[in-house]
């Protein structure tokens, strides 16, 4: 048994020996390959927008949800299973917190038919709800994200003060990354009384809203 493995251990050294100078530097480099390609993936996701909304341009008449005449009304519409929406609540709370006296904040839940009642109350509900600064509604059925042709969690619309929209988009720089961007600006420019007439759209970074409405998960955009 021991000639066995002496003879093991030689074969071994004697193919190192005569290959390794060759075999370890493509490894070396398939590994290189392989973390480069998985890099490219997770950047190619990150800022990938998902599917833009087609919003009204005037606020739709009958809605039940009410629109402030005295400042801009905000909205948030999350999944609240996305992974990708804690970024984007974390910014709404950062733009609540400096804006609450110049914009109405609202963030719809949209909840899928047939789920428990308790089914979008997760860390991220909690989280929107402890923010005194925000009104936190349930779309039951992704009533609301159908009216305003939502699709993406994330999404943010701005209508003025009389029911005309200003911004359509997110706030955040890519998928699940907070931080400052275009639409954050455009949105504190709102609140400043800045906004130009016509109304400014940019990309919404989050998971698909209207096929996790259909399967009750949170679904990636593809």
């Amino acid at each position: 048994m021991g000639r066995k493995t002496d003879n093991l251990r030689s074969l071994s050294e004697t193919f190192m020996k005569s290959h390794g100078r060759i075999f370890l530097p493509l490894l070396s480099a398939s590994w290189l390959m392989a973390a480069t390609s998985g890099l490219l993936l997770l950047a190619d996701y990150d800022s990938k927008p998902g599917h833009p909304a087609c919003p009204p341009q005037q606020w739709p008449d009958g809605l039940r949800l009410a629109r402030s005449s005295s400042k801009p009304t905000l909205m948030m519409f999350l999944h609240a299973r996305c992974p990708c929406s804690r970024a984007s609540l974390y910014e709404l709370a950062r733009l609540a917190h400096s804006e609450r006296d110049r914009l109405d904040f609202y963030v719809l839940f949209a909840q899928p038919p047939e789920v428990a009642t308790d089914w979008s109350h997760t860390a991220l509900w909690e989280n929107a709800v402890a923010n005194g600064a925000l009104h936190v509604v349930i779309d039951q059925d992704g009533l609301l994200a159908k009216q305003f042709a939502v699709k993406t969690s994330g999404q943010v619309l701005v209508y003025d003060c009389e029911g005309s929209l200003r911004f359509d988009g997110g706030i955040t720089p890519g998928r699940g990354r907070a931080g400052d961007s275009f639409g954050r600006t455009i949105v504190r420019a709102i609140a400043a009384g800045q906004s130009t007439k016509a109304p400014v759209n940019c990309a919404t970074f989050g998971c698909s809203l209207s096929a996790s409405l259909k399967s009750g998960l949170a679904g990636r955009s593809p």
